[in-house]
Protein backbone atom coordinates (compact mmCIF):
# COMPACT_ATOMS: atom_id res chain seq x y z
CA UNK A 1 0.00 0.00 0.00
CA UNK A 2 3.12 2.34 0.74
CA UNK A 3 3.88 2.48 -2.62
CA UNK A 4 0.59 3.42 -4.45
CA UNK A 5 0.15 7.21 -5.63
CA UNK A 6 -1.92 9.70 -3.31
CA UNK A 7 -4.05 12.29 -5.11
CA UNK A 8 -5.20 14.52 -2.27
CA UNK A 9 -8.23 17.13 -2.93
CA UNK A 10 -9.32 20.70 -1.19
CA UNK A 11 -11.59 23.10 -0.87
CA UNK A 12 -10.18 25.82 0.07
CA UNK A 13 -13.11 27.60 1.84
CA UNK A 14 -11.68 25.65 4.78
CA UNK A 15 -8.86 28.06 5.05
CA UNK A 16 -8.95 31.85 6.57
CA UNK A 17 -6.41 32.87 4.31
CA UNK A 18 -3.88 31.63 1.03
CA UNK A 19 -0.76 31.17 3.31
CA UNK A 20 -3.19 29.06 5.76
CA UNK A 21 -4.10 26.91 2.57
CA UNK A 22 -0.25 26.66 1.48
CA UNK A 23 0.63 25.86 4.96
CA UNK A 24 -1.82 22.82 4.63
CA UNK A 25 -0.70 21.45 0.97
CA UNK A 26 2.84 21.86 2.45
CA UNK A 27 2.25 19.98 5.45
CA UNK A 28 1.50 16.95 2.41
CA UNK A 29 3.72 17.60 0.53
CA UNK A 30 1.93 18.77 -2.31
CA UNK A 31 4.07 20.04 -5.45
CA UNK A 32 1.12 20.79 -8.01
CA UNK A 33 -2.47 22.02 -7.57
CA UNK A 34 -5.10 21.11 -10.33
CA UNK A 35 -8.09 24.27 -10.33
CA UNK A 36 -11.08 22.23 -10.86
CA UNK A 37 -13.40 25.13 -10.66
CA UNK A 38 -14.89 26.11 -14.39
CA UNK A 39 -14.79 29.35 -13.27
CA UNK A 40 -11.16 29.97 -11.51
CA UNK A 41 -12.55 33.33 -9.60
CA UNK A 42 -13.20 34.05 -5.86
CA UNK A 43 -14.41 36.60 -4.05
CA UNK A 44 -11.86 35.39 -0.92
CA UNK A 45 -8.98 37.72 -1.13
CA UNK A 46 -6.16 35.39 -2.99
CA UNK A 47 -8.25 32.32 -4.42
CA UNK A 48 -8.86 33.73 -7.94
CA UNK A 49 -6.44 32.03 -10.38
CA UNK A 50 -3.70 34.71 -11.21
CA UNK A 51 -3.16 36.06 -7.61
CA UNK A 52 -2.99 32.16 -6.13
CA UNK A 53 -1.06 30.62 -8.79
CA UNK A 54 1.94 33.33 -7.81
CA UNK A 55 1.27 32.90 -4.19
CA UNK A 56 1.67 29.00 -5.02
CA UNK A 57 4.33 29.48 -7.26
CA UNK A 58 6.62 31.51 -4.37
CA UNK A 59 6.13 28.40 -2.04
CA UNK A 60 7.20 26.26 -5.23
CA UNK A 61 3.88 24.48 -5.60
CA UNK A 62 2.74 24.32 -9.61
CA UNK A 63 -1.09 25.58 -10.15
CA UNK A 64 -2.72 25.04 -13.50
CA UNK A 65 -6.23 25.57 -14.15
CA UNK A 66 -8.19 22.16 -15.56
CA UNK A 67 -11.86 23.80 -14.78
CA UNK A 68 -12.95 22.99 -18.40
CA UNK A 69 -11.80 19.38 -18.13
CA UNK A 70 -12.45 18.50 -14.19
CA UNK A 71 -14.94 21.30 -13.60
CA UNK A 72 -18.72 20.47 -11.84
CA UNK A 73 -21.24 21.56 -13.83
CA UNK A 74 -20.98 20.68 -17.21
CA UNK A 75 -18.27 18.03 -17.43
CA UNK A 76 -19.52 14.45 -17.77
CA UNK A 77 -18.02 11.45 -16.06
CA UNK A 78 -16.36 10.66 -19.60
CA UNK A 79 -15.00 13.85 -19.46
CA UNK A 80 -13.81 13.42 -16.29
CA UNK A 81 -12.42 10.37 -16.88
CA UNK A 82 -10.48 11.41 -19.80
CA UNK A 83 -8.92 14.61 -17.54
CA UNK A 84 -7.99 12.53 -14.73
CA UNK A 85 -6.21 10.36 -17.53
CA UNK A 86 -4.57 12.99 -18.96
CA UNK A 87 -3.20 14.66 -15.32
CA UNK A 88 -1.69 11.17 -14.65
CA UNK A 89 0.15 11.57 -18.67
CA UNK A 90 1.42 15.17 -17.21
CA UNK A 91 2.88 14.28 -13.77
CA UNK A 92 5.98 13.26 -12.59
CA UNK A 93 5.70 9.94 -11.06
CA UNK A 94 6.99 11.32 -8.06
CA UNK A 95 4.76 14.32 -7.94
CA UNK A 96 2.10 14.91 -4.94
CA UNK A 97 -0.92 16.75 -6.46
CA UNK A 98 -3.91 18.48 -5.31
CA UNK A 99 -7.40 19.04 -7.13
CA UNK A 100 -8.55 22.23 -5.67
CA UNK A 101 -12.22 23.43 -5.95
CA UNK A 102 -13.77 26.22 -3.05
CA UNK A 103 -16.36 24.03 -0.92
CA UNK A 104 -15.61 23.06 2.27
CA UNK A 105 -17.48 19.93 1.72
CA UNK A 106 -15.83 17.32 -0.17
CA UNK A 107 -19.54 15.12 0.24
CA UNK A 108 -21.28 17.98 -1.21
CA UNK A 109 -18.77 18.88 -4.68
CA UNK A 110 -17.76 17.57 -7.75
CA UNK A 111 -14.15 16.16 -5.77
CA UNK A 112 -15.61 13.48 -4.35
CA UNK A 113 -16.21 11.87 -8.06
CA UNK A 114 -12.73 12.94 -9.60
CA UNK A 115 -11.34 10.91 -6.46
CA UNK A 116 -13.64 7.90 -7.21
CA UNK A 117 -11.87 8.02 -10.44
CA UNK A 118 -8.45 8.30 -9.41
CA UNK A 119 -9.53 5.43 -6.60
CA UNK A 120 -10.38 3.19 -9.38
CA UNK A 121 -6.82 4.11 -11.40
CA UNK A 122 -5.28 2.16 -8.45
CA UNK A 123 -4.33 5.99 -6.40
CA UNK A 124 -5.65 6.73 -3.22
CA UNK A 125 -7.19 9.51 -2.49
CA UNK A 126 -7.35 12.12 1.14
CA UNK A 127 -8.75 14.99 1.67
CA UNK A 128 -6.93 17.72 3.03
CA UNK A 129 -9.38 19.72 5.55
Amino acid sequence: MANRKIIYTVGYLNFQTVEDFIRALEAKGVKAVVDVRENPRSPKKGFSSRPLAEALGRSGILYWWSGHKLGGRTCTRAMWEAGCEELVMRLADDTPVCLMCCERDWTGCHRRHLAKIFVEMGWQSEEIT
